[in-house]
């Protein structure tokens, strides 16, 4: 072997050196790229479960609105009273299609129900707003009946504000007209 071709030992050292550097960044970026991989499959499943469950709920809601037998069996096994007529029955899957309507783009919108100042004006927070306003006047009959079948604390504190304040608006709404 030629001197002048030749790699000296520090070189060669420093070159193995560089190599194992670089496979472990390698290492570290497949590392890492397997990790997201796996986030975003987990959060896939977790968004088309949530999707069916939301879709299951619905068809069991039509189910019921859409069916005089099923009414009659839910009028019996409602656990707060069964002295609720068919129509009452219907209004309360109704408020259900509403309320989980509700909980479905609140959870879209990353599982917070406190609505940021700057998002006040999105679509989504007016659907939200005008869901809350369309069940307002009937407050007390979705509490007693509705919110009690499995809406979490959160969900049930976040809809008493949401009517406290739609509840302001229509006090001022009415000074105002009367000044």
């Amino acid at each position: 072997m030629n001197s002048a071709t030749a790699i000296s030992p520090e070189i060669l050292a420093m070159l193995r050196v560089a190599v194992a550097g670089a496979q472990l960044i390698v290492a570290g970026i497949v590392g890492f790229a397997a990790i997201q991989f796996y986030r975003w499959q987990r959060s896939s499943k977790d968004k088309e479960s949530f999707v069916n469950s939301v879709a299951r709920y619905h068809a069991i809601n039509r189910l019921v609105i859409d069916n005089p037998d099923i009414q009659d069996i839910e009028r019996h096994n409602h656990f707060v009273s069964s002295e609720l007529s068919r129509e009452d029955v219907i209004k309360m899957f109704y408020y259900f299609e509403n309320l989980n309507g509700m909980g479905s783009i609140l959870t879209l919108k990353g599982g917070k129900l406190v609505i940021p100042e700057s998002d006040k004006g999105t679509y989504h927070v007016s659907v939200v707003r005008n869901i809350g306003r369309a069940m307002y006047k009937d407050r007390e009959f979705i509490r007693r009946h509705c919110l009690p079948r499995g809406y979490t604390e959160t969900f049930v504190e976040f809809l008493d504000g949401l009517w406290d304040e739609i509840g302001s608006e229509l006090k001022a709404q009415q000074v105002a007209e009367t000044a």
